[in-house]
Formats: C-alpha cells, sequence, structure tokens
C-alpha cells in the first residue's frame, strides 16, 4: 500500500534537483546536447514552468510513501480544470524503491485523486529510450503523437 501526501518544503528542496537532473539526463541522452547547455535549459524550463515553485498555481506535488511511511519517490503534476487534463510532469521512484510496484501503484492513486477533482485524462510527454515507457503502456496510456528528428550533422 502506499499514500500520495502533499509535499512539504523540505521535499519539495530535496525533488527539485532530482527533476533538473533527470531532464538534463534525458537531453543530452536523447537530444545530444552538451551537459551544461542542457543542465542550463533544464533549470531555466523548470524555473518558468513554477515560478512559485512548490506554490506554484494550478501545479501539484506529492510524495509517495510506503507502508512503512518511507518517502520512497514524488510526482509533479498540472491540473487544468477548464479541460479536465492532469499533465504529469514528473514521476520519480529512489532507485531503492524500482521494480517494486511502486510507480504503478502511485499512477492507480494519481487516477483516483483526479476523480475528486473531476479530471478526465491524464498526459505526459516520456522520451523513447525511457524504461518508465513500459509501466505508462501497462497502465493503459496511449500514444497520441510523436516528436520524430534525424540529425543531419554528425556529432
Amino acid at each position: 500500500m502506499i499514500e500520495l501526501k502533499h509535499m512539504t518544503d523540505q521535499e519539495y528542496d530535496e525533488f527539485f534537483p532530482i527533476v533538473v537532473d533527470s531532464y538534463t539526463n534525458e537531453l543530452v541522452k536523447n537530444m545530444k546536447m552538451d551537459v551544461e547547455l542542457a543542465r542550463t535549459r533544464s533549470l531555466d524550463e523548470t524555473n518558468k514552468l513554477l515560478p512559485d515553485g512548490l506554490n506554484t498555481e494550478n501545479h501539484y506535488f506529492y510524495s509517495i510513501t510506503n507502508q512503512n511511511g518511507m518517502n520512497v519517490g514524488g510526482i509533479w503534476i498540472q491540473i487544468t480544470k477548464k479541460s479536465k487534463l492532469a499533465f504529469i510532469f514528473f514521476i520519480h521512484i529512489k532507485e531503492s524503491y524500482r521494480r517494486q510496484g511502486y510507480g504503478k501503484k502511485a499512477l492507480a492513486q494519481l487516477e483516483n485523486k483526479l476523480r475528486d477533482y473531476a479530471i478526465n485524462r491524464i498526459q505526459l510527454n516520456v522520451f523513447e529510450n525511457n524504461d518508465a515507457q513500459k509501466l505508462y503502456e501497462k497502465m493503459d496510456y496511449k500514444i497520441v503523437s510523436h516528436t520524430m528528428q534525424k540529425w543531419i550533422v554528425s556529432e
């Protein structure tokens, strides 16, 4: 059993760098970006999305806790009530808790929470080589668009 709890300031302060580092790594791996450029872009984009950090309007941060009350990860979503849409910006399960069903349980709990907000759709973006894609497919997430690219200059 897991529980989604609103993040505390301290949990957010620990979560934010994980978000930035993860996005940086995805940009380097998938977009072949220089590490420093990727880090700058990741930090800039994340800060623009979250001008008030944890208290940014329509953005919600949840800590994922297990049956023992241990924090095993976190989720960042944005809710657009007018279109009844939730967008998952980031979900993270700590390394030592991965492959134990916490991601699946957290997504299921999130769906239940979102029903209380009268949300009827959840969306997310995932880079092609991200292992979490398999989890999303198992949870019935469907591909609704693709971004394609071709490198025309060798690195």
